[in-house]
Formats: C-alpha cells, sequence, structure tokens
C-alpha cells in the first residue's frame, strides 16, 4: 500500500465521486500491486442512474450555454490567471494549471485546480445536459512546471449539473468565509495558516492548517474536519485541506471538487493513520439529482 515512488490512482466509488490519491511516500490505492491495478479502469453508468447532487440543493435545470471563450475568461479570471485552456478541434479539452513543482501536496492541489476549472467551465457552457460527463467528453489535465509539461491524472463522476453551493448562493465574502473556517478549525485545536479563496464560479477555499502536534491520533478524521469546514450543506464547491505540523512541514493534503466529483489525498509516512486519512469520502451519501 506504500511506495517510495510517486504514483497515483484513480477509482470511481458508486456515490459518484472518483478518489484519486497520490505522493511520493505513501498513497491509498484501489489495489496493492501497480501491475494489476487499471486506473483507466471507472464505475460505469448504467441505465436509469441518476446523477449525484453533493449541494443539496434544488438543482438549476437549465443552463445559460455561455459561449467557450467567455466562459473560460470567466473561470480564469476566477482562479487568478494560474490556469489556462487548450481547446483543440482534433483533440480533447486541456486544461493547464502552472505550478512550481509537484513535489509534496503540490501535485493532488494542482490536479484539484484543475478539477475546479473544468467543473466551473462546464456549468457555464451547459444547456440542458444533466451530468457534466455529457458536458465535459474527454479532457487532459496539464502541470505547467518552470521546465516542463506533465500530464495529470483525473476524471469525472456521474455528478449532477446545475448544482448550486451555499456560499455561491448567498454570494459570501472572502472575509465571511475566512471567518467561518477559522472558526470551525478552532473547535479542532487547529489554528489558521492561510485561506485563499478561488471562485472558479462558487468559492473553493484553500485551507493551510497548523496542528498542535504529529505524533498523536487528534481523536478526529479527516473526514470529520472537511465535513466541518466544508458546511452542511456544503457551502463551497471544492475544498482543499492542509495539515502541517508545528514546525511548517506538510503531513497531509486533500482536495475536493464537488462539480466533477473528484478528491485527492497526499500523505506522509503514518500520518494517514494518525489522521484518518484512509481515503477520500467527500459526502459519503449525497443527495441524488432529482
Amino acid at each position: 500500500m506504500f511506495s517510495a515512488r510517486r504514483r497515483r490512482s484513480w477509482l470511481m466509488i458508486s456515490t459518484g465521486l472518483v478518489i484519486g490519491a497520490a505522493s511520493a511516500v505513501g498513497v491509498v490505492s484501489a489495489a496493492n500491486d501497480d501491475d494489476r491495478y487499471d486506473p483507466s479502469a471507472r464505475q460505469q453508468v448504467q441505465p436509469g442512474d441518476v446523477p449525484m447532487n453533493y449541494s443539496g440543493a434544488p438543482l438549476r435545470r437549465r443552463g445559460a450555454s455561455i459561449p467557450q471563450d467567455d466562459a473560460i475568461e470567466s473561470v480564469v479570471a476566477g482562479l487568478g490567471k494560474r490556469v489556462s485552456f487548450t481547446d483543440r478541434p482534433d483533440g480533447p479539452l486541456e486544461v493547464h494549471v502552472t505550478t512550481p513543482s509537484l513535489e509534496g501536496p503540490n501535485d493532488v492541489r494542482t490536479t484539484w485546480t484543475a478539477e475546479l476549472a473544468l467543473g466551473a467551465l462546464a456549468e457555464l457552457r451547459r444547456t440542458n445536459e444533466t451530468s457534466y460527463a455529457e458536458v465535459l467528453g474527454d479532457t487532459k489535465i496539464k502541470a505547467d512546471l518552470p521546465l516542463e509539461t506533465l500530464d495529470l491524472d483525473g476524471g469525472h463522476g456521474f455528478v449532477a449539473t446545475g448544482q448550486v453551493f451555499a456560499a455561491q448562493a448567498d454570494r459570501r465574502s472572502d472575509e465571511a468565509i475566512e471567518s467561518s473556517l477559522t472558526d470551525q478549525a478552532r473547535k479542532f485545536g487547529l489554528e489558521v495558516i492561510a485561506v485563499d479563496v478561488l471562485r472558479p464560479l462558487g468559492p473553493a477555499p484553500i485551507v493551510i492548517l497548523r496542528t498542535r502536534g504529529a505524533d498523536k491520533a487528534p481523536g478526529w478524521t479527516m473526514d470529520n474536519l472537511r465535513d466541518a469546514l466544508a458546511g452542511s450543506p456544503l457551502d463551497y464547491e471544492g475544498i482543499y485541506i492542509e495539515l502541517r505540523a508545528p514546525d511548517g512541514t506538510p503531513l497531509v493534503a486533500a482536495g475536493t471538487s464537488y462539480r466533477t466529483g473528484v478528491g485527492g489525498l497526499w500523505f506522509e509516512p503514518g500520518h494517514d493513520e494518525t489522521f484518518g486519512a484512509t481515503h477520500l469520502g467527500g459526502r459519503p451519501q449525497p443527495e441524488p439529482a432529482r
């Protein structure tokens, strides 16, 4: 289950969320044997299956179908110019994310940012499609590093279009979001180092937290922490959480994109068990779209 080299794995579970795990030192994957694990294996959608609505709110049934160039411009602006798109007529849509490296938790954060971009773009482009898979089709995620561009794993679950998340619906400010996240983090004995609120469409915060120590299990899990920070019903279309030791060393990082149904997990050896980060579950049983 642990590897001394970089490995990524993606799988789809029945709730419509794709779980990803990537680490230079430890991963959670669908199989312990790399040779037997096929990352292209996905849950097959069956006739009559209903896409998942993670927001818990009524869906907006019909989209505005904003022109592609306008939709891309809006998404790129909301992500602070760290994202770009390449739309080739003879190939899949590519989303590029600029990052200084893919070391440590940067791998998960980079893929998470790309998934946010794809989910927002699909929501802006859709008309009467009921799932993001219908809008997105084939896509590729690229990490633009200082000296090279690399492919990253990604995907999308069977997730409903038209989701409206609480912080988007009430037009919540960055200040209000940071205050809420800080209050929730304190309940877990965590100190907020930084909050960066991305807005691909609605808010999607990056939350960097400092623990009191890294040697003992804190009495809660990453799922508990994510549920508290993300809200119920969900406040955000995505959230990235990074836990650091008192000296600033990253221990665990988890990102979830609720529009595409994709999550990623990274951890230093042993800290998956310390913080109960054995998988990235998001919402274990999201509400079916109706």
